[in-house]
């Protein structure tokens, strides 16, 4: 299994149409703040799962702020991370994705990638496409097996 992950488009919808380019996976997690780009490139990219949640610079749209997914064997909570403070700590959100027994938690708003396991949960940000030009490639094994996370840019 593999999955694109992308945050903080931020208007930078020509970097997402790269990373849709560049990248054959089916899933595609958008982490917030970009919402309106995200909904855009979906709608001509109907071979692929777009999985939104809403940033706090998301206004429309009425996209929750947490979702969870269950693919390829793995329990997955993404968000933007805004309402669990995640400049000043991954606390608040890690003790989330535990609750909900998550073996991945996505996250964005800091603009900065983050790939670190705590625990049984692995936490990853891809940074922000819109202004960094990162994003993330997470892969598994169907039948179990680690996570690992590949830093990409445009």
């Amino acid at each position: 299994m593999q999955i694109v992950v992308v945050s903080d488009v931020h208007g930078n919808d020509y970097a997402l149409w790269q990373v849709l380019e560049a990248e054959s996976a089916q899933h595609v997690f958008c982490l917030g703040d970009g919402v309106r780009e995200y909904e855009t490139v979906a709608d001509s990219n109907l071979d692929r799962i777009f999985h939104i949640v809403a940033g706090n610079c998301d206004w429309a749209g009425g996209y929750p702020t947490v979702g969870i997914e269950s693919l390829g064997g793995k329990r997955i909570v993404f968000m933007h991370g805004h309402t669990k403070h995640v400049k000043q700590t991954l606390e608040p959100a890690l003790a989330l994705a535990r609750e909900m027994e998550a073996d991945v938690l996505l996250f964005g708003h800091t603009h900065c990638f983050h790939a670190q396991k705590d625990g049984a949960v692995l936490a990853c940000n891809p940074g922000s496409l819109g202004f960094n030009g990162t994003y993330a490639v997470l892969s598994w094994n169907d039948d179990g097996g680690d996570v690992t996370v590949e830093k990409k840019g445009v």
